[in-house]
């Protein structure tokens, strides 16, 4: 996608945004560029207005702008994200003295109009974890089931990462280091069944230079792609429909929700921000619940 070009002004406000609160974030590379692009539109978008100083900027014009996206039939989940982005934006602005006040703060975000998240019933991923049978496999389909970590965060694992009990028993337990969204680091304690595949698998992982934990025939990390084509392929042979390696994570955090697990673990355990994010998986554990009290009826 070609990005539109600024006018001197607000090119030099977004490279101001870009080298100080970006900088300060910490933020991912995809991240950054990410929110460039997002930041670049909505400056596009004055420009047409048209808008010269930002000095000008009112909430009537993010009103307008998110209008626009409506127009260009943009998901709410997509418009939500990029009002956060110009949300940040304006919050720099001001911070910055570029303006007086905050316009943002009296723009109200647009709903996401999005589903539940999926997740797998306990005779789904029983009827998954059996049909995973090949060593390298099942221990990537059990440490996002057992942890719920992102494919990003599968991706990046180096054995190096990884600390697994000398004997594994129901009472051993190991850890793992993981890199984050933000590059955020946190550690996770494996369980047993975490340990187990994983030990299976580096017993068998071919000799290579490169210390990533997953490796390909050709002796390389995998991709995320392969990674996601893993799971899919074991989908597929599960009979399981409508899933995506995401749904693993819902899953975990469904079912420790439902089997007492309380939400602020949850939360640390998936590495969430803030815990409003988390909150969802408290009413997808008492739908699960309602399934179990009528199918489990005395």
């Amino acid at each position: 996608m070609t990005l539109p070009a600024l006018n001197p002004h607000f090119q030099e406000l977004l490279n101001g945004y870009k080298s100080e609160y970006m900088a300060s974030r910490n933020l991912a590379d995809k991240t950054r560029v990410e929110y460039e692009a997002d930041i670049r539109q909505f400056l596009a978008f004055l420009t047409d207005v048209p808008l010269s100083q930002i000095e000008q900027l009112q909430p009537g014009h993010i009103r307008a702008f998110l209008a626009h996206l409506d127009r260009l039939h943009l998901a709410g989940s997509s418009r939500r994200r990029k009002f956060s982005v110009v949300h940040s934006f304006c919050k720099w602005l001001k911070n910055a003295n570029h303006i007086a006040h905050d316009p943002a703060l009296q723009v109200e975000a647009p709903r996401t109009g999005e589903k539940e998240p999926r997740f797998l019933t306990k005779d789904e991923y029983q009827r998954l974890l059996a049909v995973v049978q090949q060593p390298r496999d099942r221990a990537i389909i059990q440490l996002i089931l057992q942890t719920g970590i992102r494919l990003q965060e599968v991706y990046r694992l180096n054995c190096s990462d990884i600390k697994l009990p000398k004997k594994i028993n129901k009472e051993a337990f190991g850890e793992m280091r993981i890199s984050g969204k933000g590059r955020k680091e946190r550690t996770l304690v494996l369980n047993a069944k975490i340990c187990e595949a994983l030990a299976t698998w580096l017993a068998v992982r071919p000799e290579v230079e490169t210390d990533a934990l997953f490796v390909s025939k050709k002796r390389q990390r995998l991709s995320k792609r392969q990674i996601q084509n893993i799971v899919y392929k074991y989908f597929d042979r599960a009979g399981i429909d409508k899933a995506h390696v995401h749904t693993l994570r819902h899953t975990m955090a469904t079912h420790h929700y439902a089997m007492g697990t309380d939400i602020l673990t949850i939360k640390e355990i998936l590495g969430h921000e803030n815990l409003e994010t988390t909150t969802i998986y408290i009413t997808l554990a008492k739908k699960q619940q309602a399934i179990y009290m009528q199918k489990n009826a005395l």
